[in-house]
């Protein structure tokens, strides 16, 4: 319907045109008519001919929305939430984009486990919405100056955790009691004090809280920020470690991980081991640009949207901390969600909403064929020496990639063997920016990332 519109508009243009043209004829020029009209017809094709994602044979639906803040998907992996900044949150269809549901808009939205209701924040009552009867059925109990902001689900579906002014509150979901209620007592010089996310883990018996802390500066006009992730025993409401601090921060299905994002150019995610807090991995990716950060079930791979000119989608082997897969969207996404079973991918670019197959459907399960991969100098100025271990044989193709998988230089394209292997690879020619050496092997890709700096 959108298309039939679009080249309707077009063609009346066309007849206004060559009308304008008739009386140009007879003597009634107007010039600046033609500027108009013919001003309209570009700006018409220039929206048709927004770019779309190259990797349409991972795409299974793309649907015109608003904003998107969250992309959450049922435990079934059945359907698709979408909540953003219209007034109403849609829940679609995941295997064919049909929407099933609208919701009234809530403030961050959940899924219970039973596929059948939400809770969201509904003018600072947490309720639970039935998607069947399309009503409000309950809300949780709530003080009257209370005003919620984040909120998490237990995995058991349980308990509900949301932020408030002074603390978090925790809720019995099948009673909608309100058991517990953390306050943070007032500190000297304490100005302001905010939650920007909260967790439970995966046994429950825990809650992970991101805080942010101003206090006064007798030094200067401008406060002083502390910030941190805490995690609180949920029996006792005791912080128990202090997870360290960053931009922000996702916990891996299982609660075996926890990645956090900088603000640094390289190495923009950080991941650790939960338990332990040692480094596990550094990924070589653009902190500023990322927007969603999301494990898989298996917690092998680490899936990171970007925006601001990177506008891709990068799937990263955890265990061999390289890029096995990337999608480009053809625009800065916003969120990001994973289904329950990994079998689908959703992002937001704003004005569009994807859903994609996900890298395990366009990969090979055997994966990778080689590992080991380094180079150096990375970055580099002039030449860099790729070394890696190819660990199945057969023909491999590798070749010179920019950002959002566009060939520039082919490397080599041969049989190898089991075996380690150098190469020289020449990068003269190529300006500044980050790109990947790509390797190719029957279905299977993996990538690995350079910086050249000129």
């Amino acid at each position: 319907m959108e298309l039939l519109i679009i080249c309707l508009s077009i063609l009346h243009l066309i007849r206004d045109l060559h009308n304008l043209k008739k009386k140009h004829i007879q003597g009634e020029p107007n010039m600046k008519q033609h500027f108009i009209l013919l001003a309209l017809l570009l700006s018409i094709i220039q929206i048709q001919a927004q770019p779309v994602p190259q990797n349409d044979t991972d795409t299974l639906w793309m649907r015109r929305t608003h904003d998107s803040y969250t992309l959450n998907f049922s435990p079934d992996s059945k359907y698709l939430m979408s909540w953003g900044d219209s007034p109403t949150i849609k829940i679609f269809e995941t295997e064919t984009g049909n929407i099933v549901n609208t919701i009234p808009a809530m403030r961050n939205p959940v899924f219970d486990l039973d596929n059948k209701h939400v809770y969201g924040n509904n003018n600072n009552f947490i309720s639970k919405y039935d998607l069947d009867t399309k009503s409000i059925t309950s809300s949780l109990d709530k003080e009257s100056t209370d005003e919620y902001g984040f909120n998490d689900l237990s995995g058991d579906g349980k308990y509900f955790v949301a932020t408030y002014q002074k603390g978090f509150k925790i809720w019995e979901t099948n009673t909608g009691k309100l058991i517990k209620t953390k306050i943070f007592e007032n500190e000297s010089n304490l100005q302001d004090i905010s939650f920007i996310h909260i967790r439970f883990n995966c046994d429950n018996s825990k809650i992970i809280c991101a805080i942010k802390k101003e206090y006064t500066n007798p030094n200067g006009p401008d406060p002083i920020i502390w910030g941190g992730f805490i995690e609180f025993d949920i029996n006792t409401l005791d912080s128990i470690r202090d997870l360290g601090n960053a931009n922000d921060w996702v916990l891996s299905p299982n609660c075996n991980y926890i990645a956090y994002k900088y603000f640094l150019k390289d190495n923009g995610v950080r991941v650790f081991n939960l338990n332990s807090m040692e480094l596990y991995r550094i990924i070589n990716t653009n902190g500023p640009s990322i927007t969603g950060m999301v494990f898989t079930s298996d917690e092998k791979y680490l899936i990171i949207s970007h925006d601001g000119g990177g506008d891709r989608i990068e799937v990263w082997d955890l265990e061999n901390n390289s890029i096995v897969y990337t999608y480009s969207t053809g625009g800065p996404i916003s969120a990001l969600g994973l289904s329950k079973d990994d079998r689908y991918l959703a992002a937001s670019t704003y004005e569009r909403l994807y859903m994609y197959k996900t890298f395990y459907n366009s990969v090979n399960e055997n994966k990778n064929f080689i590992n080991n991969i380094n180079s150096y100098p990375n970055p580099t100025n002039s030449n860099i020496i790729l070394e890696f271990s190819v660990i199945k044989s057969g023909n491999i193709n590798i070749e010179f990639v920019n950002e959002i998988g566009q060939p520039l230089n082919p490397i080599k394209n041969e049989f190898y063997i089991e075996g380690d292997y150098s190469l020289n690879i020449d990068t003269q020619n190529i300006i500044s920016g980050f790109y990947f050496i790509k390797f190719k092997q029957n279905n299977n890709t993996q990538l690995f990332k350079i910086q050249i700096v000129k």
